[in-house]
């Protein structure tokens, strides 16, 4: 090797390996987790190209060693370096689990790890080896990876940025501590809240009983299910899940459309959300966004984003056990450098989540026009444990048990009642409907035993897995109607967050919800509840249905082992027939409205819709009824879109369409199922085709269809 191949070596694996870093890798986190990230795709880019930009440069400095044999030796290692590390990024990932500080725990994945270590170190010694023999055919493997790995980071922030938001949309905290004079709704639902931490809180400060001034406390209070995602459709319509419906229709028949939310706006209410799940709003929403868009600027939401897809990129290719020095205490090094406070992204929600309590208390005011519901997701009382009882922060890596869970909610506590004091101070507690709730409880599969159900302990159901399910799916519920007074009442009634719905509509009386029974006046202490259980994966989130859910049936108190039993969950629907929207279908299932089909570098096919109605004519089985998945893709350029499906005539359901790739289906009843052939009409609401552009550039692109019986 001379000093020109030496040099070029050194060149190329030091830019690709600052590429790999915070570019490739970023790009495959940022594209493949949608849901996970706030900042535009330009923005991120931004900010990782300098940082891989300053690793080259750092790797490259040695190129200036005068001597030969040092500089040749350097190449060696840089080169082969950089093989090993694409290996470990790309080839030795495992699943770890969500990141989030809580259930990420690296010592569970010890095996793994070492595996991983090993064939690392196999690798880099291969690498070397093979670097120095064949200087120039290792040269030119390291620009070819290096080159593919660019390009296919460029598409991927390309493919991410047309489908994301164009801006971060800032809140006006003042409008969402606008409150009426008149009449309000307040949910408070503070995360991972577990009822019996609120008794225990209550005997430790009887006090807290008098600060809850017309609260009733319903301690049987049975979730539907271990994670928010599936918590909350069910508690905005009250509609059970069985995973027979598509969780993307869960959602807009849900909430988009079928909260009773809707229903508020419609009649009038200014209606505000903050940290809704999947970025799926209630109708008619005055406010609907993430906490960072409160709290943060544009700038810092894109730093913080920035800094914690390259910890992520680096604990990627950090090899074997250094993957746990690298993300030490569920945190990366860069994160660490921007966050005295050293909390990664879930832990920065939990930080804020008291701070947005104090805000909204401080800033409130009584000029809204209108009456006000407002839906306050927090963090506060989640994992990770960062608090103790008086406030005071006490870092990151705390273990997931009972004394540090007590001792975070008590602090979330401590912002509520202050929240409420202000409320009576500004005359408007006394017509309020407030209601404290959470979607969980936090005696999650990766938490420690101590997390178990007291009220299960006190009857016979020892810590552990049983105690841990019962504990996580009895989630906080107390409410306070209008103009009730007096020191917190505890109820027996056997309630299931999917009664809210019900309870506030017949409070309120501006809306209408028959679902569940209305806890205020129910007399009913035992009832059949259901309860879905399964354990959570990140991958969870781009599915339509849950992979091993188990249905369980509680009848009679939640905290009584022979209250619950395993029953049939709806079994998974049967797929019976898919259409790719290629030259494979059957032409005649096509009718107007369709351009020709296309393909993609990726060997995907799709057609776009090129009218206001496409029309399909498909041959479907009669005698059972369907859903219809579609796979859709709304162009940029395209104003909000949504589709209405209409089947023989009859619409079956409308959905909205989004700026990215996502399945949206129907349900079709057997009885609008014609022989042989059954008229599928999609009607796009403001599809205009405009002359001089190109109409794929103006519509709505279609990769797939799938028929589930």
């Amino acid at each position: 090797m001379n000093h020109k191949q030496a040099k070029r070596l050194i060149l190329l694996a030091a830019v690709f390996t600052g590429g790999l870093v915070f570019y490739f890798l970023p790009s495959e986190i940022y594209a493949g987790n949608p849901l996970e990230f706030h900042a535009v795709a330009t923005d991120i880019v931004t900010r990782l190209v300098l940082g891989g930009l300053l690793l080259a440069l750092a790797l490259a400095l040695p190129i200036m060693v005068p001597l030969l044999a040092w500089r040749k030796l350097y190449a060696v290692l840089l080169g082969g370096t950089f093989l090993a590390l694409w290996v470990s990024g790309v080839f030795l990932v495992g699943d770890f689990g969500e990141l989030d500080g809580s259930s990420f725990d690296m010592a569970r994945h010890s095996g793994t790890l070492m595996v991983h270590g090993l064939v690392f170190l196999a690798v880099l010694c291969a690498a070397w080896l093979a670097t120095w023999k064949w200087p120039g055919i290792a040269t030119t493997a390291v620009a070819f990876i290096g080159t593919g790995l660019l390009v296919i980071a460029t598409f991927n922030f390309y493919r991410a940025g047309a489908v994301s938001d164009p801006q971060l949309q800032p809140i006006d905290p003042n409008e969402l501590a606008r409150f009426s004079s008149e009449k309000n709704l307040l949910i408070v639902l503070m995360d991972s809240f577990q009822s019996d931490v609120l008794r225990e809180l209550i005997k430790e400060q009887p006090a807290l009983a008098d600060d809850l001034d017309g609260f009733g406390f319903y301690p049987d209070t049975l979730g539907v299910a271990p994670t928010t995602y599936l918590t909350m459709p069910a508690f905005h319509s009250g509609r059970s899940y069985n995973n027979t419906m598509a969780l993307s229709e869960y959602y807009d028949v849900g909430v988009k459309t079928g909260s009773f939310m809707v229903e508020l706006a419609e009649g009038g209410y200014q209606v505000d959300l903050l940290n809704p799940i999947t970025r799926t709003c209630p109708r008619g929403s005055n406010i609907c966004e993430q906490q960072e868009n409160l709290l943060l600027h544009a700038a810092e939401i894109v730093g913080d984003e920035a800094a914690r897809l390259a910890d992520l990129s680096l604990m990627r290719v950090a090899p074997g056990y250094l993957k746990q020095w690298v993300y030490n205490d569920n945190n990366g090094p860069f994160s660490r450098r921007r966050d005295q406070r050293e909390l990664g992204w879930t832990g920065t929600r939990v930080y804020h989540g008291n701070t947005i309590l104090q805000m909204i208390a401080d800033k409130l005011q009584t000029n809204a026009a209108v009456p006000t519901a407002k839906l306050i997701h927090l963090f506060n009382s989640h994992p990770p444990y960062i608090f103790d009882g008086e406030c005071n922060f006490i870092g990151a890596g705390n273990p997931q048990d009972r004394p540090h869970m007590t001792m975070q909610i008590k602090c979330g506590m401590h912002w509520f009642v202050y929240l409420l004091q202000r409320m009576k101070a500004a005359g408007i507690y006394d017509n309020s409907m407030i209601i404290l709730t959470a979607d969980t409880g936090a005696g999650i599969f990766h938490a420690k035993d101590s997390l178990s159900s007291l009220y299960a302990q006190e009857h016979g159901v020892p810590p552990g897995k049983f105690g841990r399910l019962i504990g996580g799916a009895n989630p906080v519920l107390a409410i306070k109607f209008p103009r009730s007074h007096g020191t917190l009442q505890t109820s027996s009634v056997s309630a299931q967050t999917s009664d809210i719905p019900r309870t506030v509509c017949e409070t309120l009386g501006d809306c209408t919800n028959t679902r569940g029974v209305n806890l205020r006046n129910s007399p009913l202490r035992e009832r059949s509840r259901p309860y879905n259980y399964y354990r959570w994966k990140n991958e969870y989130w781009s599915l339509n249905h849950i992979p091993g859910m188990l249905h369980y049936t509680v009848t009679g108190p939640l905290w009584l082992e022979s209250s619950w039993s395993q029953t049939a969950v709806g079994e998974m629907p049967e797929l019976i027939a898919t259409v790719n929207f290629s030259r494979e279908d059957d032409p005649a299932i096509y009718g107007p409205g369709w351009s020709h089909y296309e393909v993609n570098n990726e060997g995907v096919t799709k057609r776009w819709s090129d009218a206001k109605r496409a029309e399909l004519y498909l041959p479907l089985p009669s005698g059972e009824d369907l859903t219809l998945e579609f796979k859709v893709l709304m162009a940029p350029g395209l104003p909000d879109q949504e589709m209405t499906v209409k089947v023989n005539g009859q619409v079956v359901g409308s959905r909205d369409l989004e700026h990215r790739i996502r399945f949206v289906s129907v349900g079709v009843p057997s009885s609008l199922i014609s022989q042989p052939v059954t008229e599928v009409a999609l009607e796009f609401s403001r599809l205009k085709m405009r002359e001089g552009r190109q109409r794929r550039d103006i519509s709505v692109s279609f990769y797939q269809l799938n028929i589930y019986q």
